[in-house]
């Protein structure tokens, strides 16, 4: 049974990424497909029920409690997403339920002590009731929905937050929710997780009307189909559902409790390390990290923090030992001042106002002995095209730009270009060369590259480009003093704007970073290579096991669906997905391997169309049946044995489509059957 299979699995899969989640939608997903449960055969079966239905309404038509309706559309066979068990029927939402019937309210007829329910007020996904405001609390101002106790309130508006609740006492809400119950003796609760289902959800999606403000229609959602079950089984469903809903939120509650825990403890050894005073206190504090690295980085949020610290022990002189042999940073910058010089007597630059002194308040941090902090116009030459962008072509010279500068990479991507002529009408400022560091004054801020380009490129506005006057080799450990918490601090302390933050390029000259001796910078940018390789690996490592957390949720809910997978007919027209389509993606294989065997029409292949019922047309019907005996006979491997449901549900096929595929393929003798009705199986004729 499919509850023993779940119960075995529900830690392993509630462990995987996002496995809560994916095991809500699984439990809601077998409860509609009537595999949560044991079905009973001597229950009254569900047409009884739809009887007693619809005998309620004419009654509720001639009492005038209700409109009557415009009959609704038979549900014809291609229409139905997944085979029901014995006792359960297909109906129309409308049919059952009273969506869209809600009787209105004008805000100066509800009372104080009227509850007021509005969409925000309602969890996504969990649908948790976060508050509960009444009248006097929350003025309306304008038309209400009124609802009773018991009744399911649905949110048509972004269906995808997925809120669905069953009130627990009278009340008052926006339109943008509906009430609605199920006619005669439906069970509201069954329908509220029918609701909340990942095939209603979809179906909801793929209805919806308006662009900023997405919504399901009332007409779409009375058309859309809700499986019922015999009465009593509806209330053993609802029982099971929520037995395991109540699990998985213990389970939820468990997890961000171990989350939790585990967030404290990675900040505490990461605290540890940052705030190290001692080399002896700096290695202690790493040992304890290193023998605990797999443990304390175990999410992609938590290896973040690891490369953040790496980099301020980088800048503070606390990640590799200092030499006292090594040449100090000041005799560097002494030579960086001299170049300085001899550029502005050969007229290549223009001669700087001194650089003030640098203030103990300007800094966050002493510097270890031989280092120096320096402002940034004492290091760079600053090449900054603010203004506009320039007009950009479809090829020709590669344009970079803001959305390009990733923090720590150049991306080409997106790729923009401009023209021969304006690269040079516009690049007149200065060319940047391989080893300059771009730098996005805003949108993003403060993001940092190495340029390691080859070709020619253009420098669009929102970028600086920093050009050391000497010691290129400087480079690299400048691109991690920027990309550095401490560095990117002090930037975000200069820059200006209340929404989005900028920095302009004389604010940004007057930055100051710490320069370590050269043989230092050496060593640092070493050992930060290889503690980001590290962190490359953990991070490699996390989404392999992501991967795989996802491959054991796919196999258990193929063992628990007996090799069905989840149909992606949704509860909809078909006409979303057509044979056709189906084998224009598997049709390949069949010219590969059997070429005798029924191929689609390369009318069909090309120009795809809907499956429908009742053709006039038997050229069409032919070439659809022979897409749908393909793609069967592609996706059918040698030497295996399939039931109807497997291929239905594995290639997206309505029942008059596999009717009319599996009856071409008989005919050839491709396929043959054993067994009949529920019990008949299919297989290749010639393995």
């Amino acid at each position: 049974m499919a509850e023993d299979i779940l119960f075995e699995q529900f830690d392993l899969l509630a462990d995987t990424p996002g496995g809560v989640q994916k095991l809500r939608e699984l439990i809601l997903q077998l409860a509609v497909q009537g595999k949560l449960v044991p079905q009973k055969p001597e229950e009254e079966p569900a047409s009884v029920l739809l009887d007693r239905i619809k005998e309620e309404k004419e009654r509720l038509v001639r009492e005038g409690k209700i409109k009557k309706q415009k009959p609704l559309p038979e549900i014809k066979p291609e229409e139905e997403p997944f085979e029901l068990p014995a006792g359960w029927e297909w109906v129309r939402i409308g049919d059952v339920t009273s969506y869209g019937m809600s009787e209105k309210i004008a805000p100066e007829f509800i009372s104080d002590e009227m509850w007021v329910l509005e969409l925000e007020d309602i969890e996504k996904v969990t649908s948790r009731l976060l508050k509960k405001r009444y009248c006097y609390e929350r003025k309306p101002k304008s038309t209400k929905a009124v609802f009773h106790r018991g009744n399911v309130i649905y949110g048509k508006l972004r269906p995808y937050l997925d809120k669905v609740i069953i009130a627990d006492e009278n009340g008052v809400c926006t339109t943008e929710m509906i009430p609605l119950e199920g006619f005669e003796i439906l069970d509201n609760n069954f329908i509220r997780w029918f609701l909340k289902s990942p095939d209603f959800i979809s179906y909801a999606n793929d209805s919806t009307h308006g662009m900023n403000l997405p919504r399901l229609g009332t007409e779409k959602a009375r058309l859309g189909l809700m499986p019922i079950p015999p009465l009593s089984e509806q209330h053993r469903i609802v029982a099971k559902v929520d037995q395991l809903m109540t699990l998985c939120d213990e389970l939820e509650a468990k997890k961000e409790k171990q989350k939790a825990t585990h967030a404290r403890l990675n900040k505490s050894a990461l605290q540890a390390l940052r705030e190290s005073r001692t080399n002896d206190e700096m290695a202690a504090n790493w040992a304890r990290v290193k023998n605990n690295f797999r443990q304390l980085f175990t999410t992609p949020e938590s290896v973040q923090e690891l490369r953040s610290t790496i980099l301020q022990l980088a800048v503070q002189g606390k990640l590799v030992p200092q030499n006292p042999e090594d040449e100090p940073a000041s005799a560097l910058l002494e030579r960086i001042r001299e170049e300085k010089q001899r550029l502005v007597k050969e007229g290549k630059i223009k001669k700087q106002k001194p650089l003030p002194e640098i203030k103990p308040d300007e800094v966050p941090f002493e510097l270890p002995e031989g280092w120096e902090w320096v402002r940034l116009n004492g290091i760079f030459r600053f090449i900054d095209y603010r203004g506009k962008t320039p007009p950009k072509t479809a090829n020709g010279i590669r344009l970079v730009t803001a959305k390009n500068v990733r923090m720590g990479y150049l991306d080409i991507n997106p790729e923009e270009f401009i023209s021969v002529e304006t690269y040079e009408q516009w690049m007149t400022r200065g060319l940047p060369i391989k080893g300059d560091i771009l730098f996005t004054t805003e949108a993003p801020l403060a993001n940092v590259c190495l340029f390691n380009f080859d070709e020619k490129i253009g420098l669009a506005q929102r970028i600086i480009n920093l050009q050391l006057f000497s010691c290129k080799d400087m480079a690299r450990y400048c691109l991690y003093a920027f990309m550095s918490p401490p560095v990117q601090w002090i930037i975000k302390q200069q820059a200006t704007g209340m929404t989005a933050k900028g920095i302009k390029a004389a604010r940004l000259k007057d930055v100051c970073i710490p320069i370590p001796p050269i043989q230092e910078q050496d060593r640092i940018v070493a050992k930060v290579d290889q503690l980001m390789g590290l962190c490359d690996e953990l991070e490699a490592s996390l989404s392999q096991s992501q991967a795989d957390g996802e491959r054991l949720m796919s196999a258990v809910v193929e063992e628990i669906s007996g090799g069905r997978q989840k149909s992606d007919a949704k509860l909809r027209n078909p006409t979303k997905q057509s044979p056709d389509e189906v084998a224009s993606n598997t049709n390949h294989r069949i010219v590969d391997t059997a070429p005798t065997k029924p191929q689609p029409a390369n009318s069909a292949h090309s120009n795809p169309e809907p499956s429908t019922a009742g053709s006039n047309n038997p050229e069409s019907d032919k070439s659809k049946a022979n897409n749908t005996a393909a793609a069967i006979l592609a996706y059918m491997q040698p030497g295996e044995q399939y039931t109807r449901s497997d291929i239905m549900d594995a290639l997206r096929l309505s029942v008059s489509a596999w009717n009319t595929g599996i009856r071409e393929l008989k005919e050839h003798g491709y396929v043959v059957q054993t067994g009949q009705k529920r019990g008949a199986r299919y297989k290749l004729s010639n393995p």
